[in-house]
């Protein structure tokens, strides 16, 4: 896209008979990313845009690209009048010493950790920060869960046939994002505009179940007998021919809701990880015994504590969060480890919880 110091923004109404929409006259730096998080407060719903749009009857041949100048129809949305302003480039800082900020009051919640190439790394939580919900949708969206011990997964269908841009199918093994491909619904007709969750075997826990790992979100744009031709939202594994397909899960978690802490609560046992390693490290994920049936949220915090036995009191030694729940079990990552206390058959105890 052009770059330019200063541009126009201008909204122009547009009334359907039908259905709600509005027109938009795109402005440089604009995407259908930024245009679905603005008019739907969910980026991921950009294909709606997208598919309103397409050429040829639309402006939009490539999702990658859209072009100052553009008026693109907007669906589901309300026709609302909006004064027109002036997008201005600030002015360069000015050159000088370094301004140093004290920080006054100290901040919500800070986790710092030692990362596995031995640099210093962590987050901080503050009050300016409190807009951003406490686990991120990709997060939750990519995490992955438990299944039956042998036989396919519970599932809607499968991933058949890819396609490129073109719509001419090609002989990639793997999809990559705005690639359109067949999928295959047995006994489902699903709407255009439904998004589903693609997902596939990635190993197994002995004796538990096997290891379900998401590869990529689709949403069907074309609907046909035997299916969909479904677009590729985003890609989060090797998102491949024959990988199976449920309904995107739902995702209500509220931006700023943070777990509290709490004195009671049950124990949970780590029955397995996604990935088994000889130690396993920050951001590794491992599956607890406790689920939503025993009311388990996205989002609880779950510490190991150890006890010196000399009367102090016990420290946390690592710390898991709840990244996706299950009626039988919770998936959860390390976000904070002391020492390397995480392992099959632990015992971790309720820390935090989600109001």
């Amino acid at each position: 896209m052009v770059r330019s110091a200063a541009a126009i923004l201008a909204l122009f109404i547009f009334t359907g008979a039908a259905q709600a929409q509005q027109r938009h006259t795109v402005v440089d730096g604009e995407t259908l990313w930024s245009l679905a998080q603005r008019y739907y407060s969910d980026p991921w719903r950009w294909p709606r845009i997208y598919e309103a749009n397409r050429a040829p009857s639309g402006q939009v041949e490539d999702p990658h690209w859209i072009y100052p100048g553009e008026v693109l129809i907007i669906p589901d949305v309300d026709a609302t009048p909006v004064v027109a302003e002036m997008v201005i480039e600030p002015a360069p800082a000015p050159v000088g010493p370094p301004v140093v900020v004290v920080e006054t009051v100290e901040p919500e919640r800070t986790v710092f950790y030692n990362s596995p190439d031995g640099g210093r790394a962590g987050f901080i939580l503050s009050g300016t920060q409190n807009t951003r919900p406490v686990v991120p949708r990709e997060v939750a969206v990519s995490a992955p869960w438990l299944g039956p011990v042998s036989g396919d997964p519970p599932n809607i269908g499968t991933v058949t046939e890819f396609s490129g841009a073109d719509d001419e199918l090609v002989s990639r093994t793997i999809a990559m994002p705005f690639d359109r491909i067949l999928i295959a619904l047995p006994g489902l007709a699903a709407a255009r505009g439904t998004e589903l969750l693609a997902f596939r075997v990635a190993g197994e826990v002995p004796g538990v179940g096997q290891v379900l790992q998401p590869t990529g979100v689709l949403a069907v744009s074309d609907p046909t007998p035997e299916g969909a031709v479904a677009l590729v939202v985003t890609v989060f594994e090797h998102l491949s021919v024959g990988d199976f397909l449920l309904p995107l899960p739902t995702y209500a978690l509220r931006p700023g809701v943070m777990a509290q802490p709490v004195t009671t609560g049950a124990d949970a046992t780590i029955i397995g990880f996604a990935r088994e390693h000889a130690i396993n490290s920050i951001h590794d994920v491992a599956f607890l015994d406790q689920g939503s049936d025993q009311g388990v949220s996205i989002g609880d915090e779950y510490v190991v504590l150890w006890n010196e036995g000399n009367g102090a009191p016990p420290e946390i030694e690592g710390r898991l969060q709840v990244i996706q729940v299950h009626p039988d079990h919770a998936s959860a990552r390390i976000i904070w480890l002391r020492n390397p206390v995480f392992q099959t058959g632990g015992i971790v105890g309720l820390d935090r919880r989600m109001p």
